[in-house]
C-alpha cells in the first residue's frame, strides 16, 4: 500500500540475488499465494512500508464472481513472466552496462516521473541496489553511472537518478 519491497533470493553462496523492486498497488508473491505454496524468495522494505495480505481461498473466490480481476491479475503475471524471461536472456547474454541500464529504465517505469523528456525516479536506489539487481558489483555499477553522468545520460541529485537521456539507455538496453 505504500513504500518500496525488495524481493531477493539467497544463493548458495550467500550473496542476495535481488529479483525485482514493488511499490504501492503492486502484487507481491502472488503465485505463491494462489497455489498455497511459501514464497520461494525473500522480502525486505526498503523504507517504512504498509502491506495488505491477502489470503488465497478469498482472492480465488473474489475472482470467480469478478472475472475483470482475474484477468487484470493475469495481465500482472503474465508481464512479470515475460520480464522474467527477458531479464534471463539479458544475465546471459547482455554487458554489466546493458544490464544496469535495463535496470534503471524498469525502475523509471514504476517510479519515474518524466518531465520535458527527463525521467526522476521518485525513490532513492543505492548503487548496492542497483547493483544487485543488474546482477553486477557495486565498483562496476559506480564506474558506469560516473560515465554516464559525465556523457549527461543521468544525473544525480540528493540521491535520486534524474535519467536525461532515456533513449540512450533504451538503446543500451536492448538485448
Amino acid at each position: 500500500m505504500s513504500g518500496r519491497l525488495q524481493v531477493s533470493k539467497q544463493s548458495l553462496d550467500g550473496k542476495d540475488f535481488v529479483l525485482d523492486v514493488f511499490g504501492p498497488g503492486e502484487l507481491v508473491a502472488a503465485v505463491a499465494v494462489l497455489q498455497g505454496i511459501p514464497m520461494p524468495a525473500s522480502a525486505k522494505a526498503l523504507e517504512p512500508s504498509v502491506c495488505l495480505r491477502i489470503d488465497g481461498t478469498w482472492f480465488r473466490d473474489v475472482t470467480r464472481r469478478h472475472p475483470h480481476l482475474a484477468m487484470r491479475t493475469l495481465d500482472v503475471m503474465m508481464s512479470r513472466l515475460l520480464e522474467s524471461g527477458t531479464s534471463r536472456l539479458r544475465l546471459a547474454t547482455a554487458s554489466a552496462e546493458a544490464r544496469l541500464a535495463a535496470v534503471l529504465l524498469r525502475m523509471a517505469e514504476k517510479f519515474g516521473e518524466e518531465r520535458d523528456g527527463e525521467i526522476l525516479l521518485r525513490r532513492t536506489f543505492t548503487r548496492q541496489n542497483l547493483a544487485d539487481m543488474a546482477g553486477t558489483t557495486v565498483e562496476t555499477t559506480i564506474r558506469i553511472m560516473s560515465r554516464w553522468t559525465r556523457e549527461r545520460w543521468i544525473d544525480t541529485e540528493a540521491g535520486r537518478i534524474r535519467i536525461r537521456n532515456p533513449a540512450e539507455l533504451r538503446h543500451l538496453a536492448e538485448i
